[in-house]
């Protein structure tokens, strides 16, 4: 699988699980992963198969403890930093999704969109159908 092989493979893996455990990311998964990434979560038990066992043992750790009032926080474990990391992301909540969509569309009309794919992408391509006889045959055979 692509996931074992990990980097050689020049592929880019990315796993996302709203309740993580052991039997949905073993460690052997987990640990070819180059960065984890843990936001708040419900149980210890889910934050240690999401950072590692030993992640939990700094103090102050504790994605069980992030508030739902504070969304995009979360600790985060790389190759190059072992001891969890508190960070906090960007957030966008549904009604900006929906507005920046809206402004997204004045900027850039469907027209321009249907344009540009019409310019610089080759069409895709259309099933061929079947000529008349063999439809013939089929219809027979039944």
């Amino acid at each position: 699988a692509v996931i074992n092989v990990g980097r050689a493979s020049g592929a880019t893996v990315i796993i996302t699980m709203q309740k993580p455990s052991s039997d949905t990311l073993p460690s052997v998964i987990r640990d070819n992963c180059s960065q984890k990434i843990c936001y708040r979560v419900g149980q210890r038990g889910q934050a240690q198969v999401v950072l590692g066992q030993d992640a939990l043992t700094v103090p102050g750790v504790d994605p069980t403890s992030i508030s739902v009032d504070a969304p995009g926080v979360g600790y985060t474990v790389t190759e190059t930093k072992a001891e969890p990391q508190a960070f906090r992301a960007y957030y966008l909540d549904r009604e900006a999704i929906v507005d920046f969509g809206k402004r997204l569309s004045i900027a850039f009309p469907r027209s321009d969109v249907d344009a540009y794919t019409a310019k610089y992408l080759e069409p895709a391509p259309q099933p061929k159908e079947k000529p008349a006889e063999d439809k013939r045959k089929q219809r027979r055979r039944r």
